[in-house]
């Protein structure tokens, strides 16, 4: 991201996120935060998740998959098991060191809300 705003010669941005996207901003905070104005990040926290439940699914998807012969699919299961080889650590910066105006929030249907 910031070899993007780098690019476009942005000085400094407001960051917006849902998941994965929320996950990126949380990044910029902890690597970039003298570019970052304020974030708006949903569907996510910066707590750690275990996503043992996901690899597990993929495995079982992936035996399946070898049982029928390996049909062809439109993405690597080998690639996506990779993908997926350990748990996310958490965002790479805490709570009390988020120095700019930050908006998080999930749904009660949200996967993180807690």
């Amino acid at each position: 991201m910031i070899a993007v705003i780098d690019d476009l010669k942005i000085a400094s941005v407001h960051l917006a996120g849902y998941s994965m996207g929320a996950a990126m901003c949380f990044s910029m905070l902890a690597y970039a935060s003298d570019r970052i104005l304020s974030v708006a990040a949903g569907g996510a926290h910066l707590k750690p998740k275990d996503l043992s439940w996901v690899r597990d699914l993929v495995k079982q998807g992936l035996m399946e998959w070898e049982a029928a012969g390996r049909p062809e699919v439109p993405i690597s299961p080998v690639g996506l098991l990779a993908i997926l080889n350990a748990d996310e650590v958490g965002a790479p910066i805490k709570p009390d060191e988020i120095a700019v105006p930050t908006l998080m929030y999930s749904g009660t249907l949200d996967l993180h809300y807690e």
